[in-house]
């Protein structure tokens, strides 16, 4: 090689060199530069990997809480059932209690309504005795004469009827001014028709327990005053109601 290439080579190396030296100093830097970001990837990663363990934890802790949480909310739920339930079997039962009561009432209305009819259906057939007595200006006594003139004596009783259609010992014996008195009283009989010492004869089950002064006693008074003392115990007084309404109608005949 002769002199002359040596020395284009020499001022080669001489240019290049600082190149060298430049390109040395840029892949140090880059060398650092990745040597850097690899460490920032690594604690990056570490950061994330952290990071995502605390989610994870928070997720599992919501989670559990979630889980309670719904476990609370059907305990809850069944015990918010079970106080329906309970409420309901309460209500239900008030009402059957209130269903009792009113069915009670029904049955007490309708009894004291049977018994109001039966009442005022007994004081309107009194108010007719004392009316038709009125109306037709006979006296208690005339009225059973008439209305017993056509019976026979009962079975059970003894004696003939009397010159005023009047039988002893039947319906309308209380009434009968010629009657002795009957077993079981004392005294003898009455103007009026009624056996001293007694308002009753020997057979309270045939008498009619009008006083023998009606003529005297207000109808309010027998309305509201003892009606024993007047009239017939229940049972009986139809049959008295019964003879008056057939004289009635033989009263009708005859007209």
């Amino acid at each position: 090689m002769d002199p002359k290439q040596i020395q284009k080579i020499r001022e080669e190396i001489d240019e290049e060199t600082p190149l060298l030296e430049e390109k040395t100093r840029a892949d140090n830097a880059a060398i650092a530069e990745w040597n850097k970001a690899t460490s920032e990837k690594a604690e990056a990663a570490k950061e994330e990997e952290k990071e995502v363990k605390i989610a994870e934890e928070e997720f599992k802790k919501a989670k559990g809480m979630a889980a309670k949480k719904r476990a609370e909310a059907a305990k809850e739920e069944k015990i918010a059932e079970e106080e329906f339930k309970k409420a309901k079997g309460m209500a239900a039962k008030k009402r059957e209690e209130k269903m009792k009561i009113w069915r009670e009432s029904v049955s007490k209305k309708n009894a004291t309504k049977k018994e109001k009819e039966a009442l005022a259906h007994r004081l309107k057939q009194k108010r007719k005795l004392i009316d038709a007595k009125s109306a037709e200006g006979t006296s208690p006594k005339k009225v059973c004469a008439q209305s017993a003139a056509d019976l026979e004596p009962q079975e059970g009783t003894s004696g003939t009827s009397t010159g005023g259609g009047v039988l002893p010992n039947t319906v309308c014996a209380q009434w009968a001014a010629d009657l002795e008195p009957q077993a079981g009283t004392s005294g003898t009989s009455t103007g009026g028709g009624v056996l001293p010492n007694t308002h009753r004869t020997a057979s309270p089950s045939d008498a009619v327990f009008l006083p023998a002064d009606l003529d005297h006693v207000d109808v309010m008074e027998i309305d509201t005053l003892r009606l024993a003392d007047y009239f017939p115990p229940d049972g009986q007084q139809q049959l008295y109601f019964d003879m008056l309404d057939k004289a009635k109608e033989q009263k009708k005949d005859e007209k």
